[in-house]
């Protein structure tokens, strides 16, 4: 009878042993390393190097590698044959590079098949429908042009990866770059009469200084204006929609105002009119009295009735402006000289802001009357805070006081105990 550690010994060996068998067994080409496949394009791209084997890198890291996609998925052709000739051979689907004019097919024929979406994940099946409505679906479908941008162009040929990689060209992060590719390309943008500086314009304004300068991952990149698959420019008439996407509060009191109906008629463009589009010029209170670029001296005139308005609203905001400052300034100078925490005062300097912001926004209103509730508010919450810390000021004054009597005591009665005790020594 075998021994218990042989018979175990037995159990891990006899299975290495089959295994080898069968592997030798396995009919060439088969014999492929766990987690490979064969696959005769990438084993030929990966010998030729240089710039086919970074196609086939490129590949190996794409989410059509990670679903268990293959070449001829989308060249076509018989990867099994190492006979080159068999391989490419077109009698059997073999298309080779796909010409820009099929690429959209060639990708919808998977991307717009739901059924076969399904087994991969939950993307939308439509974008094909989508990039129809889009001026260069248009100009590719009724114009017949295939310079306008196609899948690979945003998505790139192998190199697909999923949005939320940092490194994929379709991340938020990346868009900017990758609609770049084309509309900075002055030769390309000449055919259609587009400005190539329209990529430079947005990083040098505003909206590109928040997300790439102050890594504010809200504010918006190309695609959050101008949509995606469906990618289209506002129009003069819808202009103020995309904006109100984000600043809603702001459309709203923009709409109640005198400027909304003045701008319709005369065809001008809600809020770009002002604030440019690409190249965005930063809002801030010093535009009312300005006649640069967005400024609301570029339209009116000193000494007419609507300067007294812009006057009286640019010195609200400023005095709004000033009561937040001197709360921040407060809280630190108290914290500074109590070394006490202001944290009940949070809520309150954040009120003060609130207010700064949402006069800010009712500003678009053209309306004074609107913007005045938020100064009497934005100094009742800074009296409070005035009041609060002045308080607590004095309060650590008169700890501060406190201590010092007790430390001059203590001092005083350390020097009598000193001399007591010199005197006890000496009558020893």
């Amino acid at each position: 009878m075998i021994g218990g550690s042989r018979f175990r010994l037995l159990l891990v060996v006899l299975p290495i042993v089959a295994c080898g068998l069968l592997w030798v067994a396995l009919p060439a080409g088969t014999q492929e390393v766990v987690g490979t496949r064969s696959d005769s394009c990438l084993k030929c791209h990966e010998e030729m190097g240089g710039k086919y084997l970074k196609l086939v890198q490129d590949f190996k890291n794409s989410k059509h590698w990670e679903y268990g996609l293959g070449c001829i998925d989308c060249h076509g052709g018989d990867s099994t044959s190492n006979d080159v000739a068999v391989a490419m051979d077109p009698a059997i689907g073999f298309i080779g590079k796909p010409d820009r004019a099929i690429v959209i097919e060639l990708c919808g024929k998977c991307h717009s098949d739901a059924a076969y979406m399904k087994k991969f994940s939950s993307m939308r099946t439509d974008q094909v429908e989508l990039y129809k409505t889009s001026v260069h679906g248009k100009r590719f479908f009724e114009d017949g042009d295939t310079k306008v941008a196609v899948c690979i162009d945003c998505h790139s040929g192998h190199l697909i990866t999923d949005s939320h990689n940092p490194t994929s060209s379709t991340n938020k992060a990346n868009i900017p770059q990758t609609c770049g590719k084309c509309h900075a390309d002055g030769a390309l943008m000449s055919l259609y009469g587009i400005s190539s500086t329209i990529p430079s314009d947005y990083m040098a304004g505003w909206h590109g200084q928040l997300f790439f300068d102050k890594k504010e991952i809200a504010a918006p990149v190309c695609t959050d204006c101008h949509g995606y698959h469906g990618a289209a420019p506002p129009g003069v008439e819808s202009i103020h929609l995309v904006c109100g996407s984000c600043h809603l509060r702001t459309e709203q009191f923009y709409a109640q105002g005198a400027h909304n109906e003045a701008f319709k008629s005369k065809g001008l463009p809600r809020c770009i009119t002002c604030h440019d589009n690409h190249k965005l010029v930063r809002p801030d209170d010093s535009l009312f009295l300005s006649k640069s670029k967005g400024g609301c001296l570029v339209c009116r005139s000193e000494g007419t009735a609507e300067y007294a308005v812009i006057q009286e609203m640019s010195s609200t905001n400023k005095e709004i402006q000033g009561f937040y400052d001197d709360a921040v300034q407060l809280v630190i100078e108290t914290e500074k000289t109590t070394h006490l925490s202001m944290g009940e005062m949070t809520p309150k300097v954040e009120a003060v802001r609130t207010k700064l912001l949402t006069a800010r926004v009712m500003q678009h209103a053209a309306d004074k009357t609107l913007i005045e509730g938020n100064l009497t508010e934005a100094k009742t919450a800074f009296d409070e805070i005035q009041k609060f810390t002045l308080n607590l000021i004095d309060r650590g004054k008169s700890a501060k006081r406190k201590v010092l009597l007790l430390g001059g005591f203590l001092f005083f009665y350390g020097l009598v105990m000193l001399y007591y005790t010199k005197i006890v020594l000496a009558n020893r």
